[in-house]
């Protein structure tokens, strides 16, 4: 698919069939937070994720699950990029500054429009540096090398530290268990 000169897609081919699929960016970006939710399953998952998107879910799910993934990267396989276990922005945490970015720079108000995915993804990615979320993200990917100047490697410590993402429920749990058997002398067999 081609942004500049295709139609944006409002549905998915199933077996032939056009299927209707709700296209607005906060579909997907509820489904980018469903699949990083710790407390719920895979199949729990699969069910609430088919449901966000799909106004009647198709009887095929495989090739339902198929589409909708095909919608979510926008009609582009995606290349896999290595993974460094950071994420680099949460839709949930960085929700201010990517909707002042949005009004400032293209001013538009994500409050008060339907926006395909499509565009809202496009358009996210060609936010300008100016932006505080581009800043931010910039922040949390830096690699801190031996290269840098002491003020240089302070300065991206504490801008890591400010806009670092919070850890999930799960495992702030763990980790509270952890300190809980440490402080009380207790073993971490039946924690790790």
């Amino acid at each position: 698919m081609n942004l500049l000169t295709e139609k944006l897609p409002e549905t998915v081919r199933i077996h032939g069939t056009e299927v209707p699929i709700h296209t607005d960016f906060r579909v997907s970006i509820s489904f980018e937070l469903l699949m990083d939710d710790p407390e719920l399953d895979d199949t729990e998952k699969l069910a609430r994720a088919l449901g966000l998107y799909y106004p009647v879910i198709p009887s095929d799910i495989g090739e339902a699950v198929r589409q909708m993934i095909w919608f979510y990267q926008c009609g582009k396989e995606q290349r896999r990029p290595k993974k460094t276990g950071k994420a680099l922005y949460r839709f949930d945490c960085d929700d201010t500054y990517i909707y002042a970015a949005f009004l400032s720079q293209y001013g538009v108000d994500l409050s008060k429009v339907h926006m395909h995915w499509w565009q809202f993804r496009a358009m996210f990615q060609g936010l300008n540096e100016d932006n505080e979320i581009v800043k931010i993200i910039g922040y949390r990917s830096m690699e801190i090398s031996g290269k840098m100047s002491k003020e240089q490697k302070r300065f991206y410590m504490d801008m890591k530290e400010r806009y670092k993402l919070p850890v999930s429920k799960r495992s702030q749990k763990l980790l509270d268990k952890v300190e809980e058997a440490l402080l009380s002398g207790g073993d971490l067999a039946g924690i790790l």
